[in-house]
């Protein structure tokens, strides 16, 4: 009785995480649209194109990786730690002078 109960938390746990994965993931790309459709309307603004499109296409793999994880977890789990491994290699290339606060 006692495993079947944990069993279920485990379910009920995992399932929290993957709604959370896919709020997170989903509202950083609508955040990341919005910034790169301001930034092109907006003449005075300077954006890195190349710095913007390899965020995005990161952050449609962080997207594609929890969509994937409702059916296969380790492979998801693979292409998400890729991906943070990938956002880590991005922050240290982009962030100028300040590499120790980012």
């Amino acid at each position: 009785m006692r495993e079947n109960k944990q069993h279920h938390l485990a379910i009920r746990i995992q399932l929290i995480g993957r709604v959370i994965g896919l709020v997170t993931a989903g509202f950083s790309l609508i955040f990341l649209i919005a910034e790169a459709n301001d930034g092109a309307a907006n003449e005075y603004v300077t954006a890195d194109i190349v710095a913007d499109l390899l965020l995005a296409i990161l952050l449609v793999i962080v997207l594609t990786g929890y969509i994937f994880s409702w059916w296969r977890e380790g492979t998801s789990a693979a292409l998400l730690v890729m991906v943070v491994i990938g956002l880590g290699i991005h922050i240290c290339v982009y962030a100028g002078r300040n590499h120790l606060l980012a």
